[in-house]
């Protein structure tokens, strides 16, 4: 920062603290609403919820953010309880992210006055606000848009019942739909955290809407969805799953846009591991029906020096479901049925996008294989859409025949996100499937093959051959590129 720029950031700094003294308050914009505006029942209601959630829930360790619902304390207060249950006693500054609800922004929100509440004001933390400001393109201050916003409001009380001490709040808002701008605030955010006791808060609610038993279905994927800590890979999971058109599903999650920023700054910040600690929607709450729901969750993002190594992605209920589909997708196909998606499955996993192959075999020999590197649509969809074109558009093989299926053995291989590598060194023979490209041509070797082509120069030899079209000895090329992923596979 240049010596002007700087002084000019501490004359602001100097003047919003000098406002400070006799700050302008933000009033409570939904006490007597979402909860009670009187102090004495309100501490009692959120030491209440606190009480319930420390049973179970502990304080984390390497806590550095959270997710919590934003609904009224009747509905969501006790999960939110869980998150904070898994919070410190103190923390020097707090910042919520929460969407927008009243106003179209087209950058991240910030306000500088003070956030009222029956439990007492919780002043802005000048210095970070100051920060984002100066350092980053994708915020503005905008105290109107956050008003009349319940979504930063509903979490302080909560807060001030948990922490043993005042903090500073860095209250934001956004609801731009654009995952570039949530991705760079959150690492805004993150830089501006550096050297702080913080903790970062995330303001959503789930599913808007839709019966009970849809709810948890989408709300429990998207949930899944947090644990690759990929803001890229969540707004996916929520296209996916609003694409499904459940009934009266509006939305998968009302801020997506605070939930990408969270997942970016959480990352940003080290987290490497994410726990769901508590999951309720609004039909769990006695009296109230259950055709038009809300789904609420409670998500700790932690940094861990020995993170739990990935779970496998399907159960083995989720399996048998898989190949169950996979199966009926193909013998529907020699009806000349076109091919529709499936509904929301009931399973969350099969709701989430995989990139995924299908391999078909006949005595242990190949009868057709096709896939994608890529997450497009959901399990469930990918696992019948590529057994179909496995077993009818394969161009190496004639088209499966009635006759065939009950002897053909189907495998579902789902794949991790391919990473490149820089030499063949980093390929492990055994584990690694391998992209090759080199210009327009590429091609693709399922981990499956190194049973049949076990050392790995012959292994890259036949990838360049068969797969890419290319000279056996094109993976030495510098031009070449290498990507390696792992498969789960599973087969009937």
């Amino acid at each position: 920062m240049s010596r002007l720029r700087g002084a000019a950031a501490l004359g602001l700094m100097l003047l919003w603290a000098g406002a400070a003294t006799a700050q302008e308050q933000r009033r409570c914009a939904v006490c007597g609403s979402f909860y009670d505006e009187n102090p004495a029942r309100l501490r009692q209601q959120a030491a209440g919820f606190l009480l319930e959630a420390q049973k179970t829930q502990k304080p984390l360790s390497g806590l550095l953010a959270l997710l919590a619902p934003h609904a009224g304390y009747y509905y969501s207060g006790q999960t939110a309880a869980y998150a904070y249950a898994a919070a410190g006693d103190s923390y020097d500054t707090v910042v919520i992210i929460g969407t927008g609800h009243n106003t179209r922004l087209e950058k991240a929100a910030l306000a500088d006055t003070a956030y009222s509440t029956p439990l007492g004001t919780v002043a802005p933390d000048m210095e970070a606000i100051a920060a984002l400001l100066e350092n980053s393109s994708v915020f503005e201050l905008n105290n109107a848009a956050h008003a009349t916003d319940h979504s930063v409001e509903v979490q302080l009380p909560l807060l001030q019942a948990r922490l043993n001490k005042p903090f500073l709040l860095v209250p934001v808002l956004l609801n731009s739909s654009q995952l570039d701008g949530a991705v760079a605030a959150g690492k805004a955010i993150a830089k501006a955290l550096k050297g702080k006791k913080a903790l970062i808060v995330i303001s959503s609610d789930l599913s808007h809407y839709p019966p009970a038993n849809i709810a948890r279905a989408s709300d429990l994927a998207l949930l899944q969805s947090l644990q690759r800590l990929d803001p890229a890979y969540l707004e996916l999971t929520a296209n996916v799953l609003e694409s499904k058109k459940a009934k009266n599903l509006s939305v998968a999650a009302c801020g997506v846009e605070a939930l990408e920023a969270g997942l970016a700054a959480a990352a940003e910040l080290g987290a490497n591991q994410a726990q769901t600690l508590k999951y309720s929607n609004s039909a769990d709450i006695p009296g109230i029906g259950s055709e038009k729901v809300v789904g609420y969750g409670a998500v700790a993002f932690t940094a861990s020096p020995k993170p739990q190594p990935p779970a496998s992605p399907f159960s083995e209920q989720a399996q048998q479901a898989l190949l169950s589909a996979a199966r009926q997708a193909i013998q529907s196909g020699f009806g000349g049925a076109e091919f529709s998606p499936a509904p929301l499955s009931e399973l969350p996993e099969l709701n989430l996008p995989f990139p995924m192959f299908v391999t078909l075999t006949q005595n242990g020999r190949l009868r057709g294989c096709i896939g994608t590197t890529k997450a497009l649509a959901s399990a469930l969809d990918s696992a019948r859409y590529y057994a179909r074109m496995a077993a009818f558009s394969d161009p190496r093989f004639s088209p499966l025949v009635p006759p065939e299926l009950q002897s053909t053995r189907i495998e579902i291989s789902a794949l991790s996100e391919p990473a490149r590598v820089e030499s063949p060194d980093a390929i492990t023979p055994g584990r690694h499937g391998v992209i090759l490209r080199n210009g327009e041509k590429q091609g693709l070797f399922l981990p499956q093959v190194w049973k049949e082509l076990p050392a790995k120069e012959k292994f890259l030899e036949e990838l360049c051959v068969q797969k890419a079209g290319l000279p056996g000895n094109c993976w030495r090329d510098k031009n070449t590129e290498l990507y390696v992923f792992e498969d789960y596979a599973f087969s009937d």
